[in-house]
């Protein structure tokens, strides 16, 4: 049984993009990880900080959580986002980039460059 997040925000409002549920991001990072021995945690920690352009911004899931939205000023690590074809992909931080579109804040994320794979007749090789 595929277990289906119920959200109490729609996603929509705050992106220019419509949310992409079916991009998965996070394969070429788990790879990448695998062949260093410190992991995960310090290839992201390793990845340049940028301010991104909200325009340029695709999120990744349908909603968010108001509970969790009010949690996001006890996080300290940025959001992680994947470039492909110049579009950033939410792979960690929604709550995050909401509330510094709320706030009006410059949108800060720790950002991997997805170059191996280019959209190819509606297909990701």
């Amino acid at each position: 049984m595929i277990f289906k997040h119920t959200y109490d925000i729609p996603i929509q409002p705050y992106f220019k993009h419509k949310p992409d549920l079916n991009i998965v991001t996070n394969d070429d990072l788990i790879s990448e990880a695998e062949t260093r021995e410190d992991g995960l945690d310090s290839l992201i920690e390793e990845l340049p900080t940028k301010i991104i352009n909200l325009d340029k911004i695709v999120p990744t899931q349908e909603g968010i959580h108001s509970y969790r939205l009010k949690e996001t000023s006890e996080y300290t690590e940025l959001p992680l986002l994947v470039k492909i074809n110049g579009l950033f992909y939410i792979e960690d931080g929604h709550h995050r980039i909401v509330s510094c579109i709320i706030g009006n804040v410059p949108i800060k994320a720790k950002v991997y460059d997805y170059k191996r794979r280019v959209l190819t007749n509606g297909y990701w090789k």
